[in-house]
C-alpha cells in the first residue's frame, strides 16, 4: 500500500533515504516515544540559576545531597518562601510559569499516551503501538498535517508498507482534560474507530520501503 510520511528533520535521518527498507518492531523508538521516555518533571534551566542555588544552600545546610536537576515543584517552592525577603528573586516568576506551562504540557502528552498504550494492550494487542511505529498519511492530507507539525521542517516521503496498515483519525484522541480512567475508557473510539475520514492517521509496522523524496518543507 502506498501512503506518505512527514518526516521531522533531526530524528531517525539515517532512516529516511529513498530506497531505503525500514524493519519497524516494538523496539523501533519515533519521536513521540522518545518524548514519552524523556518525561520529566525535573529542570536544569539556566536562567533560574540563582533560585537552584538557593535551593542547593538549604539541602546542604540540612545535609541532603544536591542534584544537577530539580524537580520544578521545588523550585516554585523555593521562589514561595523566598520571594518576600529577596525581592530580586521576583524576575524568575515568568520563567518558572513558562517551565510549568511546558511540564504540564508534556504531563498531558504522557497521560494521553499510557492510557492509550495501556487500553491497546488490554483490548487491541495485535495493532501498532502509538509510540513503536510509522505514521504515514494519504497525499490529501499532507497540507492538513504539514500545519500541524510545527516545531521543525519537514520531509515529505512516499512509501510503500508491506503489510496492512491501522487506519483511524486524530479526531477520534480523547480530550486532554479527562482523568486516566475515564482517558482509558474513551480510548476505545481511537483503537475501533467505525469512521476515520477526516484527518486520518495510519500506524505502520512491519517492513517499510523507502520509494522518494517527494517534497521539503521548511519553516521560518
Amino acid at each position: 500500500m502506498e501512503l506518505y510520511h512527514l518526516h521531522l528533520k533531526g530524528i531517525n535521518d539515517h532512516f529516511w533515504k529513498p530506497r531505503k527498507e525500514i524493519v519497524v518492531t516494538d523496539k523501533f523508538n519515533n519521536r513521540l516515544a522518545k518524548k514519552i521516555n524523556n518525561f520529566s518533571t525535573a529542570t536544569d534551566e539556566t536562567r533560574i540559576e540563582e533560585l537552584y542555588n538557593i535551593h542547593n544552600l538549604v539541602l546542604n545546610a540540612n545535609g541532603y545531597y544536591c542534584f544537577d536537576k530539580t524537580n520544578l515543584d521545588d523550585l516554585i517552592d523555593c521562589y514561595l518562601h523566598m520571594k518576600d525577603f529577596n525581592p530580586e528573586l521576583n524576575k524568575y516568576v515568568l520563567e518558572l510559569l513558562r517551565k510549568s506551562r511546558e511540564i504540564i504540557s508534556n504531563a498531558s502528552v504522557f497521560k494521553r499516551e499510557m492510557a492509550m498504550e495501556e487500553y491497546r494492550k488490554d483490548h487491541n494487542p495485535s495493532l501498532p503501538s502509538r509510540m513503536h511505529c510509522i505514521y504515514a498519511l494519504e497525499e490529501k492530507d499532507i497540507p492538513i498535517w504539514s500545519q500541524k507539525l510545527v516545531d521543525g521542517d519537514l520531509e515529505v516521503f512516499r512509501i510503500e508498507t508491506l503489510e496492512e496498515p491501522f487506519k483511524t483519525s486524530e479526531q477520534l484522541i480523547p480530550v486532554e482534560h479527562l482523568s486516566y480512567k475515564d482517558y482509558y475508557d474513551a480510548s476505545y473510539n481511537y483503537w475501533n474507530p467505525h469512521k476515520a475520514d477526516d484527518n486520518c492517521e495510519y500506524l505502520v509496522k512491519g517492513k517499510v520501503k523507502v520509494k522518494e523524496k517527494v517534497d521539503e518543507i521548511k519553516r521560518k
